[in-house]
């Protein structure tokens, strides 16, 4: 009599409804809807007969029907039932209406385990040329129990997932994607939470759900995790389809947005204020405050990716959004003929008894300053800051710039908020020149920079066509601002 059974059907509702009824019926059923999740399964284990739709059994013309890959890998094939659909007509003895519960276990009642054939009609010897590629039993038993792996081309996770929660499975489901590694954590089939690279809960499962490339592994050792996912899975599968496609869709309007740093646009006249955005629009406003790429701020922002691209077309139709261009290759802050002349002035620029580098400090409003610093790190030689810009506006180091010789310059952004003056001299210390960009603070800045002996230039005077997010432009400012010195 057959125990164990493995169900294959490519119709995940038809496949839940035919598991329930045959385990109602006493038998051991494990499920799959592709030919590799079959088997990966049959390598696990040993099945008293296989159930599957007809459509797979029959084999294509440039690979292997599911029984005789079956056969490929484990070096057998259990007897076998064949499913048709309701409307068609059962042409062999092995063929059962899907409906037909009653049938379908009168046939496996019926089954004696023995030789059988192939769908081609074969022998099983004769299909299974090459050797079992089943572990040796020394090999399974090291392996954890009912560990399932595969390819995410092969075994789309929407698939598994489904399979996995129509067999109430508790487990770890790891994803590797070339992009990073995610975790989703199930418990009697249903998802408890999720994460992968940065992200979190339902948004990290529709991010996973769209990925085409990588693997996985299934297995049912999981520590305990705090749930963050209510929804059942069935839900949760659907509604993160549907993000991806809203998602697809609205990032297909924001083309031109792709791999460009965008920084918040102020308000031009006759512009809508900000207080006419939607709530969401001026969350992702204020994250642009400082330069980011589309997928920063998708990654960055809990909300979900279709509702942040409908907020970014919201701040692009409104005229909210600045491309910040930084050229392809690095620019180097003067010429190879300059460049010794240009590493003797930033010598001389250090300030005497002071340790660091040489530094030029730009001083302007906050939002000026995030994109000068954007664009220092487009210099050639140029390394950010390990902590990257802090939250607040004190002053910091926005790039340091190796010239060579064991000379470097340090470029500081000192932001013009009054509320922060008591900090400022703590930039200017060993400073050469400061740089500012606009009247921000102007009579505070000059109290400043009187106390501290420094030389204050505008950038607009250096360079009359200066323009913060041009990296060549920054270099410039810095090349005069040293030259002027001398």
């Amino acid at each position: 009599m057959v125990h164990k059974v493995l169900l294959v059907d490519p119709d995940v509702e038809a496949l839940a409804s035919l598991a329930q009824a045959l385990r109602r019926r006493g038998l051991k059923v494990q499920i799959a809807n592709t030919t590799q999740m079959a088997c990966e399964r049959a390598k696990e284990t040993r099945y008293d007969a296989v159930i599957a739709w007809h459509e797979l059994a029959e084999a294509p013309l440039d690979a292997l029907g599911l029984l005789d890959a079956l056969a490929v890998e484990t070096g057998r094939v259990p007897p076998f039932v064949l499913l048709v659909d309701d409307a068609a007509v059962p042409r062999r003895k092995e063929q059962i209406l899907r409906s037909d519960v009653e049938a379908i276990y009168g046939r496996l009642a019926a089954i004696v385990p023995e030789a059988s054939t192939s769908a081609s009609g074969l022998p099983v010897a004769a299909v299974a040329a090459a050797p079992p590629s089943s572990p040796e039993p020394s090999a399974r038993a090291s392996q954890p129990p009912s560990v399932l792996t595969g390819l995410l081309a092969a075994t789309p996770l929407r698939d598994l997932l489904a399979a996995l929660g129509l067999e109430r499975r508790t487990g770890t489901l790891t994803v590797a994607t070339p992009l990073g590694a995610g975790e989703m954590r199930l418990q009697d089939g249903e998802l408890l939470d999720a994460v992968y690279l940065r992200l979190e809960g339902v948004k990290a499962v529709s991010r996973l759900l769209g990925e085409r490339e990588g693997s996985f592994s299934f297995s049912p050792r999981t520590p305990p995790v705090m749930r963050r996912i209510h929804a059942p899975l069935a839900e949760i599968l659907r509604a993160c389809e549907l993000e991806n496609v809203k998602a697809k869709s609205a990032r297909a309007l924001l083309a031109d947005l792709e791999n460009k740093a965008l920084f918040a646009n102020d308000a031009a006249a006759g512009s809508p204020p900000s207080s006419d955005l939607s709530d969401l629009a001026r969350t992702v406003l204020s994250r642009l405050r400082a330069p980011a790429t589309l997928d920063e701020v998708l990654e960055e922002l809990p909300a979900s990716d279709a509702d942040l691209l409908g907020a970014m077309r919201e701040l692009e139709v409104a005229g909210r959004l600045k491309r910040l261009s930084r050229e392809g290759d690095r620019v180097p802050l003067a010429s190879a003929d300059g460049l010794h002349a240009l590493r003797a002035l930033a010598a001389r620029a250090k300030a005497p008894g002071y340790d660091g580098a040489a530094r030029v400090v730009f001083a302007g409003t906050p939002g000026r300053l995030a994109v000068v610093a954007h664009s220092a790190l487009g210099l050639e030689g140029a390394v950010g800051a390990p902590d990257g810009q802090p939250t607040v506006p004190v002053p910091y180091l926005m790039a340091n710039v190796s010239l060579g010789d064991d000379v470097s310059l340090d470029l500081v952004a000192l932001p013009l908020v009054p509320a922060y003056a008591p900090m400022w001299p703590m930039a200017l210390a060993g400073a050469a020149v400061v740089v500012r960009l606009d009247d921000a603070a102007a009579l505070a800045l000059a109290e400043t920079c009187g106390a501290a002996e420094l030389p204050v230039v505008d950038a607009a005077a250096l360079v009359p066509e200066f323009d913060e997010g041009s990296t060549s432009l920054v270099a410039g400012v810095v090349r005069a601002a040293l030259e002027g010195l001398s």
